[in-house]
């Protein structure tokens, strides 16, 4: 069986680094959406058999039982390397689980297809940077423990030598829609507009989020955006 593994941060604790555009609701309101587009391509995704939130956010109860998605809590203090090994290990222990995509709930642009084309590469390890070739936005591993995790900044590379350090030799997939998670202004303002019908279009539109990131992109400063969202500097 191939499961899904959706780590979700504390709603409260997310995407701080879009505070200088967007209020706390707006950063909660938008993650919320994200995830849900996430879980959205998983579920259409024909080659997983289960999924497992990884969080210990309340709210994330909620999304979970709308997917049929299993809840899995972290332990206290867990940083996201660990957190991976702990559900990796469940999985294992619980499932049975033959394979494990781990896949973040901040890539909203993600299809199903996206996600089959992963699943059916001939490897033990799958790895999909981010945009940068910095980050690790997926990881496909046959069985769940392949490979230690080493998430954080640069963590590609760290995945890539732990992949080869365990004797695996990875394949790299460059996916444009998994490569854009949503952690700064530049990859917000990618957004509108890419993925119509999907919960986090809807979120962006009905909180007028999306009108502000227009205005942005016609020249308008970040003062100005800052004004209009009352978060201040």
């Amino acid at each position: 069986m191939t499961w899904a593994l959706v780590p979700v941060k504390d709603l409260s604790k997310s995407k701080q680094r879009l505070g200088s555009v967007l209020g706390p609701g707006e950063r909660e309101g938008l993650m919320l959406a994200m995830v849900r587009d996430v879980l959205t391509a998983i579920s259409a995704a024909t080659s997983i058999q289960g999924i497992l939130l990884v969080s210990r956010s309340p709210q994330i109860r909620v999304v979970a039982h709308q997917f049929g998605a299993e809840l899995f809590e972290e332990s206290g203090g867990a940083d996201l390397s660990c957190a991976m090994t702990e559900a990796s290990s469940y999985l294992l222990e619980r499932h049975a689980a033959g394979s494990a995509l781990i896949i973040p709930g901040d890539v909203p642009l993600v299809r199903s297809g996206d996600i089959e084309n992963l699943l059916a590469r001939d490897a033990s390890v799958v790895l999909v940077p981010d945009l940068d070739d910095k980050g690790s936005n997926a990881i496909f591993t046959t069985p769940p423990s392949a490979i230690m995790f080493h998430y954080g900044p640069g963590s590609f590379g760290r995945h890539v030598s732990a992949a080869r350090a365990a004797g695996f030799e990875p394949a790299i997939v460059r996916d444009q829609r998994i490569g854009l998670d949503i952690d700064e202004l530049r990859d917000l303002l990618r957004l509108p507009g890419e993925h119509p019908g999907s919960h986090t279009e809807a979120f962006l539109k009905d909180s007028d989020i999306v009108l502000r990131l227009n205005n942005m992109s016609s020249g308008q400063t970040l003062e100005s955006v800052r004004s209009q969202t009352g978060t201040g500097a």
